[in-house]
């Protein structure tokens, strides 16, 4: 019974991978869109100044 319980949990572990990776890629796509919108924002910040 043990042995099928770590077999469930080390097999599971693969259900999860797709969800890590749409994070990870939600998380890049995110990053991208901010430095985006820092370098637009950037030229007015020094115009301030």
């Amino acid at each position: 019974m043990e042995r099928f319980i770590e077999n469930l949990m080390y097999t599971s572990r693969w259900l999860l991978a797709p969800i890590y990776l749409g994070l990870s890629l939600g998380l890049l796509a995110l990053m991208l869109k901010f430095f985006q919108e820092v370098f637009h924002i950037l030229p007015s910040v020094f115009a301030l100044a």
